[in-house]
């Protein structure tokens, strides 16, 4: 349970977690090289706090409650895998202006 939380539940959560592998050419280029790495990079290949979001924000979500999460343009696929893995409905992404994929979001059933 997080902190402060206490047993609130939540129609919607929307999270920008870190979700850079460490290694990352990207961390050297751009406004990405003044940013901190805890802001940006998670173990895993950049998916461990994903999956650690994912899988607790069942018990902070509303029944028919979504979860967004914003992720690097090619993480969608692993990521609607996680969400379904973890018994989310309605799982899918949407595209960035880019037309990358960039958000995706389950419901809890």
């Amino acid at each position: 349970m997080v902190d402060g939380l206490g047993s609130q539940k939540f129609q919607l959560i929307v999270t920008n977690p870190p979700y850079v592998a460490a290694g990352d050419p990207h961390l050297s280029q751009g406004d990405l090289r003044f940013e901190p790495n805890s802001a940006l990079v998670a173990a895993n290949k950049g998916f461990a706090d994903i999956d650690h979001i994912i899988q607790q924000a069942p018990q902070y979500l509303r029944s028919n409650g979504a979860l967004m999460i914003e992720h690097g343009f090619q993480q969608a696929q692993e990521i609607r895998h996680i969400f379904q893995t973890c018994g989310y409905s309605k799982v899918g992404s949407r595209k960035d202006l880019a037309g990358n994929d960039r958000v995706t979001f389950g419901y809890k059933l």
